[in-house]
């Protein structure tokens, strides 16, 4: 007697979909491991300017109490420096990376904190390659800088962002 394991039109359909949607994932990974072996190729990114304010007062997790992990959106903001960036330990910021691996991938070590224009003090996780730029360039003087980043999660406090650059 042969199996009816996917004589069922349902299952036939979900079985289509299921080897559909592991193709797709299979060729994410190879594009992904592809993309990354062209050292040659210069991958460009669009950074979406956002009013960090409404940003950060529209992010909040979907539960309270919760994080929600999401892809690495590229964003651009203006600021002040409140305080420079100090060691900190980034535990969420690599589990959203293990997620969503980012090439080159960034280096994170440091957190420091920003005044928005509207006067919110908010931290964002800062790459290492540009922590000792920011401590000789910019002051903590509140003095408004666009800085560029990538928005990576939210939790309780809005959204948490990793700056890898900044422009006076």
């Amino acid at each position: 007697m042969k199996s009816s394991r996917f004589s069922n039109p349902l299952s036939r359909i979900l079985l289509a979909a299921g080897v559909g949607l592991s193709l797709a994932i299979l060729a994410i990974i190879v594009e992904g491991a592809a993309i990354s072996k062209r050292p040659d190729q210069t991958l460009t990114v669009t950074f979406k300017p956002i009013d960090i304010d409404r940003f950060v007062a529209e992010q909040r997790p979907t539960r309270e109490g919760s994080t929600s992990l999401m892809q690495p959106s590229p964003v651009i903001f203006e600021a002040g420096i409140k305080q420079y960036p100090h060691k900190r330990k980034v535990t969420y910021m690599y589990t959203v990376l293990e997620f969503f691996p980012m090439a080159p991938r960034p280096e994170v070590n440091h957190r420091m904190f920003v005044t928005t224009p509207g006067g919110h003090i908010m931290p964002v996780y800062v790459d290492d390659s540009i922590v000792d730029s920011i401590k000789r360039r910019l002051k903590e003087d509140g003095k408004r800088v666009s800085f560029y980043g990538y928005h990576m999660y939210n939790y309780s406090k809005g959204p948490a962002i990793l700056v890898t650059g900044f422009r006076e």
